[in-house]
């Protein structure tokens, strides 16, 4: 009997629940879907609203205004005539009539518009198919915020994949509203952010390579911390080039990229081929993990297919692996590496090279509560390197390793106050693997010793001169002692990286440096600037019997204004007052808006956008007998010319040569919607141009040099 009352109690009280819970979601439905109007029917029999002036209709996030309004209470499906208007979430969409299931979310417009993230869709027929996703027939679709719009690309079937893509066929490209090409199919991207498609190629042509299609790529996000490109290059004169690049990140563990490409030169009939690593990755704290690998088929590789000149004219490639770890005040490095050097075709090798480091720190720490004395401002600091390294050329190949330790001591004091001395001295202590004789683990022991004596002078002046407030005057006059000795048989130790010594002296260097610097009246920051500099040094060496006096050297540098500076550096002969070298390196840069100020008050980025540049830069070098002679001009200007366009050149003159060693020149042309660059470059022999046309918000979208490539040079 117990067993039986438990039962039904147990039933009585899930009914109460499922009642309230019945209860709560009819309370839920109702109050789910809400509406106004200024006229409000209801026809009980049909299970009608019938909402007219200024009607509005709204469901979760989904509302619906148009002049009138038809809810059908059991179906969901709202009839919106005159001006209908939805909002879903942040998308919208108007037309004429409008029929729309608030459930199922699907439905259609007459004479529809859209806006998405990147342009506007409009459409005799809209139908919405699911989340996000329009059928449009006899559409149109613009990033152009114009009424007209500037351009539109019209096609009589549209499918619209909200933040991924358009697919259209077939598609006709309107300037103006007059018809320009069609393609019959086509596809463009409208999603955010990085995903997975393919990349728009660059056409063009070059005097090495002949007419080219380059970056025929397909770009695959594998997922949020990786990528990889696959891409295809064709050249005219060369052949078909395939490219892979990989890219991964996970912050902030690790990131590299990895890339590779392969060709069959149909020039030179040669495979060519070329393979790039870079990874870094962090194993523990403070431990980290870096590896380079860069390798090609040939010297010239870079040269004939890259399209930065920086990459082209670097001939050294370098690949490593090295190791880190790092503590308060210490450093221990592993490397393995390969060093290149394309244009004398040499490899070195160091397999491998260990590097150990104890930053400066006192000899006698201070304690705690007592003031620092005279002892503890002594210093030392320590260094050891292991490498074995293998040199290998056309005709030999040369394997050596050493150890090298260095240890640096030196207590730097202030004397009454204004002046500071320094005395220090190194240690090096090096052991070798053999010496040119043969004998095993030679010993290589050496040290140097210093003192050095400098004080600073100031002087400010009374009053100042036009916009300068006051000036001050800083010499900095110094002298130092330098002594290392006399070294037996130095020539019998082999050459190794890191295990150099320092080389015998006894001498005294003199410099002396004076700077004159101001600050401006009515600046809010009162930036101290700097207006000369001038340095003068001078060194007596007590080991040579004849002319023991260095050069004098002098270097003279005046910037009465950032857009403008020159330095000079001359270098004499105390004995015959003859001048030995010259040199002068004057800059000029010169930069200013060309928009008014309350014209742009609110545009920043407009304004920051209507700059003018220009950069002027002369190098002058006079080595007095000597073959150094050089006097070249740098020149560069980037301006906007009119409201819309924008040009911009560079140039190097060579006036002992008499000629231009390089040349750019680029043409920007700013229309609305869509942007035009043209591009010029010469270096040496070489030389390429290239143009394209394409839209602001769709960059991938263009219209390149290459389409009329068959046309012209």
């Amino acid at each position: 009997m117990k067993r039986i009352l438990v039962v039904l109690g147990i039933l009585l009280f899930s009914l109460i629940l499922a009642k309230a819970e019945v209860e709560e979601e009819k309370k839920e439905e109702v109050e789910e879907t809400t509406y106004s109007a200024k006229k409000i029917e209801y026809i009980i029999e049909e299970n009608l609203i019938i909402l007219s002036d200024s009607a509005m209709s709204k469901h979760k996030n989904i509302i619906v205004m148009a002049d009138s309004i038809e809810y059908n209470v059991k179906t969901k499906v709202i009839k919106a005539y005159g001006h209908p208007f939805l909002i879903d979430d942040k998308d919208t969409i108007t037309g004429m009539v409008m029929i729309f299931n608030i459930e199922t979310r699907k439905g259609m417009v007459t004479v529809g518009a859209t806006k998405i993230e990147k342009g506007f869709f409009t459409g005799d027929t809209i139908l919405m198919v699911g989340e996000k996703t329009l059928n449009v027939k006899d559409g149109s679709f613009t990033t152009c915020s114009s009424n007209p719009a500037h351009y539109s690309f019209y096609s009589k079937k549209m499918k619209v994949y909200g933040n991924d893509m358009v697919v259209c066929e077939p598609v006709v490209l309107k300037v103006q509203g007059i018809p320009l090409f069609i393609i019959p199919f086509w596809f463009f991207p409208i999603k955010k952010g990085r995903h997975s498609g393919f990349l728009f190629p660059k056409i063009g042509k070059g005097s090495s390579e002949g007419r080219f299609v380059r970056n025929l790529s397909y770009f695959w996000a594998t997922n949020d911390y990786s990528d990889i490109t696959f891409t295809i290059d064709i050249f005219e004169k060369k052949g078909i080039r395939t490219f892979l690049d990989g890219r991964y990140i996970v912050t902030p563990f690790l990131s590299g990229t990895i890339s590779g490409s392969y060709i069959n030169d149909i020039s030179i009939k040669t495979k060519r081929w070329k393979f790039y690593l870079n990874h870094k990755q962090t194993l523990a704290r403070r431990l980290n993990l870096t590896a380079h690998a860069d390798f090609l088929s040939d010297a010239n590789y870079n040269v004939d297919y890259s399209e930065e000149e920086i990459v082209q004219l670097n001939k050294e490639i370098e690949s490593y692996v090295s190791l880190s770890k790092s503590w308060s005040g210490a450093n221990l490095n592993f490397l393995i590496n390969e060093k290149r050097d394309l244009a004398k075709n040499t490899i070195d090798r160091r397999l491998p090279r260990i590097a150990f480091s104890l930053s400066s720190r006192r000899i006698i720490p201070v304690k705690k509560g007592v003031s620092t004395k005279w002892y503890n401002q002594a210093y030392i600091s320590y260094s050891s390197r292991f490498i074995n390294k293998t040199h290998k050329d056309e005709d030999t190949t040369v394997t050596n390793y050493g150890l090298a330790n260095n240890i640096k001591m030196q207590a730097p004091q202030k004397i009454f106050s204004y002046f500071s001395i320094s005395p220090s001295i190194t240690i090096w202590e090096n052991i070798y693997d053999k010496d040119i004789y043969g004998s095993r683990h030679p010993v290589r022991s050496y040290y140097s010793t210093s003192l050095s004596l400098n004080t600073v002078i100031y002087g400010i002046s009374k009053g100042g001169f036009n916009r300068f407030e006051k000036f001050r005057h800083i010499i900095k006059p110094a002298i130092s002692y330098n002594y290392s000795p006399e070294e037996e048989h130095p020539e019998k130790y082999y050459y190794l990286e890191g295990m150099g010594v320092g080389s015998a002296r006894k001498n005294i260097s003199f410099s002396l440096s004076n700077s004159i610097q101001t600050k401006m009246k009515n600046s809010r920051k009162k930036k101290k600037i700097d207006l000369i500099n001038m340095r003068t040094t001078l060194s007596y060496n007590f080991k040579k019997e004849e002319e023991p006096l260095s050069n004098i050297r002098n270097t003279f540098e005046i910037e009465p204004i950032k857009q403008f500076s020159t330095r000079v550096e001359m270098e004499h002969n105390p004995y015959t007052r003859k001048l030995i070298k010259f040199t002068v390196r004057t800059m000029l840069r010169l930069q200013g808006s060309l928009t008014k100020e309350e014209e742009n008050l609110y545009e920043t980025e407009e304004k920051k956008r209507k700059m003018w540049r220009i950069n002027v830069t002369h190098n002058f070098v006079k080595g007095i007998d000597e073959l150094i002679d050089s006097q070249q001009l740098f020149g560069g200007i980037d301006t906007w010319v009119t409201k819309n366009w924008k040009i911009g050149y560079n140039t190097r003159y060579d006036f002992t040569e008499k000629r231009l060693i390089n040349q750019s020149l680029s043409i920007y042309r700013d229309l609305h919607c869509w942007e035009a660059q043209f591009s010029w470059n010469s270096y040496g022999g070489r030389w390429k141009y290239d143009f394209k046309i394409k839209i602001k918000k769709i960059p991938e979208i263009k219209v390149t040099k290459g389409v009329f490539g068959i046309f012209i040079p």
